[in-house]
């Protein structure tokens, strides 16, 4: 594949484009996590699960991606 299709940020000759939508996290310490990013980022929360495991932060000026952050019981092990 030609580099030039691959995305670096802006449109290749090709015309194609890539754009990530959402990143997901798990978190182990899930309210910390969420007010960390929340903070870290400048997002704004976009959903809460009424069970509370489970939210999705927003770019409030729609450039970035979704962070979705999913509470996990126990602290999971870094693969690879």
């Amino acid at each position: 594949m030609a580099p030039e299709r691959f995305w670096n940020g802006s449109v290749g000759q090709s015309g194609n484009q890539v754009r990530i939508c959402s990143i997901v996290m798990l978190c182990f310490e899930w309210a910390r996590a969420c007010a960390f990013w929340q903070t870290a980022l400048g997002y704004e929360i976009a959903h809460v699960n009424p069970a509370g495991d489970f939210m999705i932060l927003r770019d409030p000026a729609g450039r970035g991606p979704n962070l979705s952050l999913d509470k996990v019981p126990g602290r999971v092990e870094r693969r690879g």
